[in-house]
C-alpha cells in the first residue's frame, strides 16, 4: 500500500479531496514565508505580524483536515479560507502594488488609532497621534514644520484631506505648512480632516475657529471635492448627513473593528457587536449630466453663506480656495473610483471645475475673497493620485496661493491679534 493510499485511502476522490487539503496547508505556509520575507526588509504593517500566527494555525487546520474522514471539514476550512483571502489578502495586496479595486479590505491597515470619534464632526484627528509621516499636536491638528505662535496674527485653513494633505511624506511638506514658512508674519494653522466638507466647515466655522489657541483675523477655506461627492443623490439631507456624515465613520476607521486578522471577523463585529453607528445608503443617479440642476448646489450654497456670515459677525475675513484635482487620471468615462458614487472618473473635473465657478461667483456676491489657482500648472507628477499632493505639488500649490492669501487676508485687526480661546 502507497504512503498515498496510507493517508487518504484508496478513492481517487478522498485522495483529490486530501491533495487539496495538503495544497492548502503548502501554499499557506509559502504565504508564511513570504510575509515574513517582507517584514525582513520593512515591509509590512500590523496585520502582517499577527497574521503569521493566524495564518500558520489554519495551515495546521488544513493538513489535518486532509486526512482521511475530514474531508468534510476539509471543504469547510477551504471556504472559509477563500473568503478570508478574497475579502482581506487579496485587496490588501492590490492597493500596496497600486492597483484599484472595488473591493475593500477588512484587514487592519495600520499601527494605532488616527482619529477618534466626535459627536457633531463625526471623526476628529487623535490629539498627540504620531507616526512616521504624521504626528497632531494637542488641538487635534495636523502639525506644521514650526510650532504655532500664539502672538502672530492667526490664518485658520480648513479643508478636507487635500489640506490635512495625505499624499506627502512628513508633516513639514504639506502645503499649509509650506503657507506658514511662505508667510513668516503669521502663523496658519490646518484645521484639515480627510472627508471634511463644507457642512462640517460650518460646525468649525460656528464652535472650532479658534481650536489653534487663538482666533483667526482670517479664514481660508479649500474645499470641493468632498461635496462634489454628494452629487446625484436622489434625496440630499441639508447637512449631507444621509451619507456623507454617515461614510465619515468607516472612512476614518471610528466605527467599531475588532481589528483582528481575520477580515471575517472584523465584517461579523461591525455589523453585530458594537454597530451603534449607523451605514450609509447611496441612492442616485449614475451618470447624471454634471452641468444639470442637482440639490448639492442648495446646499452649498447655504453652507458657503453661513460660513461667511458667521465670520463676518467675528470681524474675520473668508477666503476661498478653488479645488484642484488630477485630470490625469480622471478622465475613463465609463469608470467611478469610489468616492464620488455617481460620478464618472472623466466627469469628475468638469463637475469640480463646475463646483469651483459656482463658489466664486457665490463668494463675489457675498463680499468673499475667492482664489482660483491654475489648473494648467499641474500635472500628473504633482499628486499622490486623484487629487492629494506629493511634496513637489504641495510647495507649487502654496507658491502659487501664498501672495493671493496674503493679499486677500489682508491687514489683521489689532482688537483680533492673540485673542486667547474661550
Amino acid at each position: 500500500m502507497s504512503w498515498i493510499e496510507k493517508t487518504w485511502g484508496s478513492e481517487k476522490e478522498n485522495q483529490y479531496k486530501g491533495f487539496l487539503g495538503a495544497f492548502i496547508a503548502i501554499a499557506l505556509g509559502a504565504l508564511v514565508l513570504f510575509l515574513v520575507a517582507l517584514r525582513a526588509i520593512g515591509i509590512g504593517e500590523q496585520v502582517l505580524f499577527y497574521a503569521l500566527i493566524y495564518l500558520l494555525v489554519l495551515a495546521g487546520l488544513a493538513l489535518l483536515a486532509s486526512l482521511k474522514s475530514y474531508h468534510l471539514l476539509s471543504g469547510l476550512i477551504s471556504t472559509f479560507l477563500f473568503v478570508e483571502i478574497f475579502l482581506g489578502y487579496v485587496p490588501l495586496g492590490l492597493a500596496k502594488a497600486g492597483i484599484n479595486s472595488p473591493i475593500s479590505t477588512h484587514l487592519p491597515m495600520e499601527q494605532g488609532q488616527r482619529f477618534e470619534f466626535h459627536p457633531l464632526l463625526a471623526a476628529l484627528p487623535v490629539a498627540g497621534y504620531s507616526s512616521d509621516s504624521v504626528s497632531h499636536n494637542d488641538q487635534h491638528m495636523r502639525r506644521n514644520a514650526e510650532p504655532f505662535d500664539p502672538n502672530k496674527p492667526h490664518i485658520a485653513v480648513f479643508g478636507g484631506s487635500s489640506t490635512y494633505d495625505l499624499g506627502v511624506s512628513q508633516d513639514s511638506a504639506t502645503w499649509v505648512s509650506n503657507l506658514n514658512a511662505a508667510l513668516p508674519e503669521f502663523s496658519v494653522s490646518n484645521n484639515g480632516v480627510p472627508g471634511y466638507s463644507s457642512s462640517e466647515h460650518v460646525v468649525q466655522t460656528t464652535f472650532y475657529e479658534d481650536r489653534a489657541g487663538t482666533e483667526p483675523f482670517c479664514a481660508v477655506y479649500y474645499f470641493g471635492w468632498n461635496d462634489i461627492r454628494d452629487y446625484g443623490f436622489d434625496h440630499l439631507d441639508n447637512g449631507y448627513a444621509n451619507f456623507h456624515l454617515l461614510s465619515q465613520y468607516g472612512a476614518q476607521g471610528i466605527r467599531y473593528n475588532l481589528n483582528a486578522p481575520s477580515p471575517t471577523l472584523n465584517i461579523l463585529a461591525a455589523y453585530l457587536l458594537r454597530n451603534e453607528l449607523p451605514f450609509p445608503e447611496a441612492k442616485g443617479t449614475v451618470g447624471k449630466d454634471v452641468q444639470a440642476e442637482d440639490d448639492l448646489f442648495r446646499v452649498a450654497e447655504r453652507n458657503v453663506r453661513t460660513i461667511k456670515a458667521i465670520n463676518d459677525s467675528r470681524g474675520i475675513k473668508t477666503v476661498f480656495i478653488a479645488q484642484i484635482l488630477n485630470r490625469a487620471r480622471l478622465t475613463d468615462p465609463t469608470r467611478i473610483y469610489g468616492w464620488l458614487p455617481f460620478v464618472y472618473d472623466g466627469d469628475t473635473w468638469p463637475l469640480q471645475d463646475r463646483f469651483n465657478l459656482f463658489v466664486g461667483d457665490l463668494a463675489a456676491e457675498i463680499g468673499a475673497e475667492f482664489i482660483y489657482p491654475p489648473i494648467d500648472a499641474f500635472a500628473d507628477e504633482d499628486f499622490a493620485d486623484n487629487g492629494h499632493f506629493n511634496d513637489p505639488g504641495s510647495v507649487k500649490f502654496s507658491e502659487l496661493v501664498s501672495e493671493e492669501v496674503r493679499s486677500a487676508c489682508g491687514t489683521p485687526r489689532t482688537a483680533s491679534l492673540a485673542t486667547p480661546a474661550q
